[in-house]
């Protein structure tokens, strides 16, 4: 019994300092198309310092299909394709949702290991379009300056 309230005790003394801390935690916005704006969920993510779980390290907008900045995923797709010379069905490319469009190029992308494992990994479709957008300028940048590509 008295190992039970010592547990109950802790649990809530941890809860209390994880509380305290969020009062202090900065709060991030997602930035789209050259502005700060709050999820369009509504929803959060506390970033949960492992090292001191008690610690909050930040609360970052949980993103979705919504907060995906189209307009510059967009630009980078076609101006990744007049690089290269290929043509697209943009009237089908306009009317995908944007879940179905960032899935598609992020599928097709001929990005090497290290990319496709970034894309991978992205925690939400947000994220995933921000790493399509900079890995196309990325191989855009080498193609025009006559660095080295890592297109496959």
């Amino acid at each position: 019994m008295a190992q039970a309230k010592k547990a109950l005790a802790k649990k809530a003394r941890k809860s209390a300092g994880r509380a305290a801390n969020r009062s202090r935690t900065k709060t991030y916005q997602n930035y789209i198309e050259g502005r700060w704006v709050p999820s369009a969920s509504g929803e959060w993510l506390e970033n949960i310092n492992p090292a001191d779980t008690r610690d909050v390290v930040g609360r970052f907008p949980r993103s979705n299909e919504e907060d995906v900045d189209r307009a510059s995923l967009l630009h980078a797709l076609s101006d990744f394709l007049k690089a290269n010379d290929l043509k697209a069905d943009w009237e089908g490319i306009e009317n995908a949702p944007n879940e179905a469009l960032v899935n598609a190029l992020a599928m097709m992308s001929p990005y090497g290991t290290a990319e496709k494992q970034a894309l991978l990994e992205a925690p939400d479709l947000k994220t995933r379009a921000e790493i399509l957008v900079a890995a196309t300028e990325i191989e855009l940048a080498k193609k025009t300056s006559g660095g080295e590509t890592s297109l496959q």
